[in-house]
């Protein structure tokens, strides 16, 4: 099977994430994967967003580690960083230059979450191959994927069991 699987270190420089995001669109782009310029450009998108909310809101040290991988025709980029601190959309302003990440990755993605780690959080998000998803026929489609909203948490999701089976296959427990 050819090499689907890309993991790497973020340093909190501009630069940095320019960069991060060349090589997921190369590395993508080299795995023989039926993907198009659009679905690069919204792995490219997600990904600057994902990053940028990971160093700025982070704290600590200046790093995050990326990893972009392939299974039952998605794609899964997940940002993995030292702060327990779920990120949560905001009400950014037309002139404000930042707040809109959570709500670019939401409609980008076809589902997104974040999960608590030993050492922090890892923020994901999935996006289609242009195949479609491999499924079960006993899994539900993505489409059933449903928003839980509290007061306290409001960018939190609700994974079906199918989506989860995914995630776990493809973030084994660190």
């Amino acid at each position: 099977m050819p090499h689907t699987e890309l993991r790497f270190t973020v340093e909190g420089t501009a630069a940095a994430v320019r960069d991060a995001r060349r090589r997921i669109s190369s590395a993508v782009s080299s795995w023989d994967v039926p993907v198009d310029g659009d679905q690069l450009f919204r792995l490219e998108l997600i990904a600057s967003e994902m990053l940028t909310n990971g160093l700025q809101h982070a704290g600590g040290p200046l790093t995050v580690e990326l990893r972009v991988e392939r299974g039952g025709g998605l794609l899964v980029l997940a940002v993995l960083d030292g702060s327990r601190v779920r990120p949560r959309p905001c009400v950014a302003g037309c002139d404000h230059e930042s707040g809109r990440g959570i709500v670019l990755i939401d409609a980008l993605s076809l589902f997104h979450g974040t999960e608590y780690t030993d050492s922090g959080k890892r923020c994901w998000a999935v996006l289609p191959l242009s195949e479609r998803p491999v499924r079960n026929d006993d899994e539900m489609p993505v489409n059933a994927v449903m928003e839980s909203r509290r007061d306290d948490d409001s960018a939190r999701w609700t994974v079906t069991s199918a989506g989860a089976n995914v995630l776990r296959l493809l973030f084994p427990a660190t």
